[in-house]
């Protein structure tokens, strides 16, 4: 599945994914949880989300903007798709690559996303 050509909608809670469930009932769409939200909420919503959108044909993925320890935190939670900047500092983001590869995780660069609006 080519990931940048489905629809890609920000979301921060439960509500919104019901909502989204409503009106794209059999389509596969992306579902990012931004990190203005995330650094707010915690990583433990990142799992919840996360528990509630692996039984539908919608992808979770969890932007951690430059934020390493987050990052390493959420693939603890098993979350198996991190959005990170591409102005992350090009060290890190190979080592955060190498994790990434060890454990089963996509990563994926959020300017190259394009988003819907709800």
């Amino acid at each position: 599945m080519k990931i940048y050509k489905n629809k890609i909608f920000q979301i921060h809670n439960l509500k919104q994914v019901d909502i989204l469930k409503e009106k794209f009932p059999d389509q596969n769409i992306m579902l990012i949880h931004p990190y203005r939200f995330l650094a707010i909420q915690g990583p433990l919503i990142a799992k919840i989300l996360n528990q509630y959108i692996s039984k539908t044909k919608m992808i979770y993925i969890a932007d951690v903007f430059t934020n390493v320890g987050l990052s390493i935190i959420l693939m603890d939670l098993n979350i198996k798709n991190l959005s990170i900047s591409s102005n992350l500092n090009k060290e890190l983001t190979k080592k955060i690559q190498s994790l990434a590869d060890v454990r089963g995780v996509n990563i994926y660069f959020t300017e190259k996303l394009k988003f819907v609006s709800l």
